[in-house]
């Protein structure tokens, strides 16, 4: 983790140095972002006491988890129907169901 925090650093400052990068909103608005959300990046890793011993755990930044979950879940309902499209069994689930 403290390596990609390094090179996170290193682009960060070739954002600020390079002068064809500062001309380019769309590197001026990642420089941003970056500065805004520099301490949350790269949070501590957690450890855990568990009956095996302890356990370091890399808290997840982004929801990869969800984003697997639903594409099995429109995977399965296409291999099951055939269709693309699940507007209309989304649309008849109970509400509470997702």
């Amino acid at each position: 983790m403290n390596s990609i925090k390094k090179a996170v650093g290193r682009f960060r400052s070739k954002l600020d140095k390079n002068a064809s990068y500062k001309r380019d909103l769309l590197c001026q608005k990642l420089a941003k972002q970056i500065d805004k959300y520099d301490e949350r990046l790269f949070a501590d890793s957690i450890d855990v006491d568990t009956p095996f011993g302890k356990m370091t755990i890399q808290p997840q930044r982004t929801n990869n988890l969800l984003e697997q979950f639903f594409r099995g879940l429109r995977r399965d309902h296409r291999r099951k129907t055939g269709n693309n499209s699940m507007r209309r069994v989304l649309h008849a689930m109970l509400a509470d169901t997702p």
